[in-house]
Formats: C-alpha cells, sequence, structure tokens
C-alpha cells in the first residue's frame, strides 16, 4: 500500500492512503499533538465522509489495539 506523507508547514504532516476498497484515508498529525482521521468520499475527493479528532492518548489507544489484531493469539 501506497502511503503518500506532505509536511504541512505550520500544521503538522498529513499522511494519506487508498484502501483496497477505494476510499482514501488521511490522518494529519497535528503540531500540537492531535490527530485528525477523515476518509473521503469517492467521487468527491474535496468531501470528507468521516472525520473525527483524537487526542494523543486516544490515537494510542487506537494503534494499540489495531496492533494487537496483527499478533497470533
Amino acid at each position: 500500500m501506497d502511503v503518500t506523507t506532505e509536511v504541512l508547514f505550520g500544521h503538522g504532516t498529513l499522511y494519506e492512503f487508498v484502501t483496497e476498497a477505494g476510499v482514501g484515508v488521511g490522518i494529519h498529525a497535528t503540531r500540537d499533538g492531535c490527530f485528525e482521521l477523515y476518509t473521503r468520499e469517492p467521487d468527491d475527493p474535496d468531501a470528507a465522509r468521516l472525520w473525527l479528532r483524537l487526542t494523543a492518548g486516544e490515537a494510542r489507544t487506537i494503534a494499540m489495539i489495531l496492533a494487537a489484531r496483527e499478533r497470533p493469539g
């Protein structure tokens, strides 16, 4: 999977990729330590379908849950 990275000077870093189902996903790591997670409408890449603002702790919790699912057991 290809992930594009764009530094948004003064705002943080934006990471984007497209899922196998064709849904665009973006994660904006903000300068204040929060994360904004969104999906893009397939027919309108400028429109966000889902948008969540997460604290650093909330983002770590989600990352731990997703990483735990990768391990057998």
